[in-house]
C-alpha cells in the first residue's frame, strides 16, 4: 500500500510547504479577528518552522544526522503549540525522521 510513497527528505519539504499554508491561514485569521494575537504568533511560529524545516531537508537531506534535526522539530511543534494540527505535524515529521534514518544507514 505505501511501497510507492515519497520518503525522507521529499516528504520533509512537502509538510514544510503545508506548515507555510497554514502559518499564512493564521496571520491571515489572526488580522482579521482583532483580539486574537495568539494566531498570530502561531502563524509566526509556523513560518518560521517552514524556514528551518525547508532548509534542513535541501540543505542537510544527505547528511547522516538530519533525521534527529528533524525529530527535534516535530518535539518543538508539539510543545510550542498545542493541538490536533501540533500533533499531525508531529507524526509527519517524524515519519520523515524515520524515513531519512532508514535512507541514511543503507
Amino acid at each position: 500500500m505505501f511501497e510507492n510513497r515519497i520518503k525522507g527528505a521529499q516528504l520533509a519539504k512537502r509538510v514544510s510547504y503545508v506548515y507555510l499554508i497554514c502559518a499564512i491561514i493564521l496571520i491571515i485569521a489572526g488580522f482579521a479577528l482583532e483580539g486574537y494575537d495568539k494566531l498570530i504568533f502561531g502563524g509566526i511560529f509556523y513560518a518560521v518552522m517552514f524556514v528551518i524545516i525547508y532548509f534542513i531537508s535541501t540543505k542537510f537531506g544527505k547528511n547522516k544526522h538530519a533525521w534527529i534535526l528533524m525529530a527535534i522539530c516535530a518535539i518543538i511543534t508539539v510543545i510550542v503549540t498545542h493541538g490536533m494540527l501540533s500533533i499531525a505535524f508531529a507524526i509527519l515529521m517524524l515519519v520523515c525522521a524515520n524515513d531519512m534514518r532508514k535512507e541514511l544507514d543503507n
